[in-house]
């Protein structure tokens, strides 16, 4: 993450000096090693070269003066404040940073495991060459909620990214988003929330690798999936690449049944046979109404075999979650400060 040191932090009252010092102290050790970027002008570096006792926060501050540009493609920038503007998310209070634990490398925390190895890759794709840090934290599902907490109370920088677990466009968000959403405390300004308007992450890959990888059904069912031009991007966007559609869960859920129903008419053009579909499907003692495409489709895809992003359904999407990591995670290359 970029923060701009700004020159209001030389205006400090004198019984706060040594509580700015520290803060001061701490950010500038954080740049030395490398876990985000610094800005700050000529007046402020000259106002605060004398009073650091620091070696590591002297030699950054030094550097920091003769290399404050940087051509990262960044959303925004952080403003480091004495008192900040309540209102203003991209200004931040120069108290935060009195601890270690927050000028370590920005903290992502995805739902489960490879989640945040699969964002990174997308950043990754768009910005190669560019240095970014982060630390990696999975929630395990069910607990990235806790972990939500526990970042928030320990005052560290973290993006945190879920994903809606909604099965069709009208269905209600599922149970680790509202805890997610629950805890994230939206006055929090070194916690940032990114949601992921999909059913799961597997559903932001591109349609020529789930092509590649599924069996025949999982291939047959995609073709007919991108035939439905009018709505191809809203059902890959929600259905369930892991298991599909199964006749047990659109049975449990009403909504989810209409939605299945009406996916029927749409690729066999043959209203009215729904029900006899399911009760064929029962009686040959079948368990999914639509096949599932891939269980492993994440990690297959990160092993680096059988990559094809030719056909990508999403890239507005992938553009968007790689610009937000690389804001948050941009960091000074780590090469030694003399």
């Amino acid at each position: 993450m970029v923060f701009e040191l700004t020159d209001n932090l030389c205006e400090y009252p004198l019984e706060r000096e040594e509580q700015i010092l520290i803060c001061i102290t701490n950010l500038l050790i954080g740049y030395y090693e490398g876990n985000h970027l610094l800005m700050a002008s000529e007046l402020l570096c000259d106002h605060f070269q004398s009073k650091l006792s620091d070696s590591r926060a002297k030699s950054a501050l030094n550097y920091l003066k003769n290399h404050c540009s940087f051509s990262y493609d960044v959303d925004w920038i952080m403003q480091v404040v004495i008192n900040d503007d309540k209102n203003n998310q991209h200004e931040i209070s120069i108290d935060l940073f009195g601890k270690t634990s927050s000028i370590q490398p920005v903290c992502i925390l995805g739902e489960n495991t490879h989640d945040v190895d699969f964002f990174v890759s997308i950043c990754k794709m768009y910005y190669e060459g560019i240095s970014i840090n982060h630390i990696e934290e999975n929630g395990g599902g069910s607990f990235t909620a806790q972990k939500l907490k526990r970042l928030q109370k320990e005052k560290r920088l973290g993006l945190v990214i879920v994903d809606t677990d909604k099965k069709f466009e009208t269905d209600d968000y599922g149970k680790t988003y509202k805890e997610v959403f629950k805890a994230y405390n939206k006055n929090a300004k070194n916690i940032f929330l990114h949601t992921l308007n999909f059913h799961e992450i597997e559903n932001l890959l591109p349609f020529s690798f789930l092509m590649k990888v599924t069996n025949k059904d999982g291939k047959c069912f995609l073709r007919k999936i991108v035939d439905i031009n009018d709505c191809a991007r809203n059902i890959l966007r929600y259905y369930d690449i892991k298991n599909g559609v199964t006749i047990d869960a659109i049975e449990k859920n009403p909504a989810y049944y209409i939605f299945a129903e009406q996916l029927y008419n749409k690729l066999y053009k043959l209203k009215g046979n729904f029900n006899k579909y399911i009760c064929d499907l029962k009686r040959k003692k079948k368990k999914n109404v639509y096949p599932p495409i891939r269980q492993d489709a994440i990690n297959l895809y990160l092993s680096g075999e059988n990559i094809d992003n030719s056909i990508n359904y999403f890239e507005d999407e992938w553009r968007s979650l790689a610009k937000n990591i690389l804001t948050f995670t941009c960091a000074r290359e780590n090469s030694p400060i003399s």
